[in-house]
């Protein structure tokens, strides 16, 4: 940085003079947030009736920021990569005064569209993100034979269950999940776009002799 010939034009994107010397330079360089939770953890229950029993687990974390670095590829607009439909906001035109008024005007729109060139995608806070969630982890439900049922044959025990794997998020995230790698201290919560958890279901049998 910078592109000697480059010129910001209308539809560039704005970033901020955070140190009031009339640049945009590494010297407006801040921190944006952390990848690190203030609170992780997890909790669960498990409710029994006669032959029955009802057992959930939820896990969270609460506190830490994501950057979408996904989301970021996605809505550059520099290459022939894929983009997201998001792109179709972007900045075509300059909007006079009356389309504004009469709702003419996009609103949210993204920078105008820079093949190879230009700052429109730098690393800004357009792409850092509220990672905290609460994630319905599992749940089973789960019946047990009843031992008089059992006494004539050869089994002493049996029991049939159902269960649910990563059932729900809820979550402020815009990417695919916000449960994404916080393990590594030279790249905490940057998401580039790993595959999200999938729903499982499984139906089994535990039987002793």
């Amino acid at each position: 940085y910078p592109l000697a010939d480059y010129q910001f034009v209308a539809g560039d994107a704005k970033y901020k003079d955070v140190n009031h010397d009339g640049n945009i330079n590494e010297q407006d360089v801040v921190y944006l947030g952390n990848g690190n939770p203030l609170f992780t953890g997890g909790f669960g229950t498990t409710v029994k009736w006669k032959n029955f029993s009802f057992s959930t687990f939820f896990n969270f974390r609460y506190g830490n920021e994501i950057i979408n670095l996904a989301r970021a590829k996605a809505e550059s607009m520099g290459s022939y990569d894929n983009q997201c439909v998001s792109v179709l906001r972007r900045w075509t035109h300059e909007y006079t005064v009356d389309e504004v008024a009469q709702g003419k005007a996009p609103t949210n729109l993204l920078p105008r569209a820079v093949f190879k060139r230009g700052y429109n995608s730098l690393a800004s806070s357009r792409y850092v993100e509220d990672g905290s969630f609460l994630r319905f982890k599992n749940a089973i439900i789960k019946y047990e034979f009843p031992k008089t049922l059992l006494s004539d044959t050869f089994i002493s025990k049996a029991s049939i269950y159902f269960q649910m794997q990563n059932i729900y998020c809820w979550s402020k995230y815009t990417g695919a999940d916000p449960e994404v790698n916080i393990s590594n201290a030279n790249r905490p919560g940057i998401d580039e776009a790993t595959t999200p958890r999938p729903k499982e279901f499984i139906v089994g049998l535990n039987v002793q002799f």
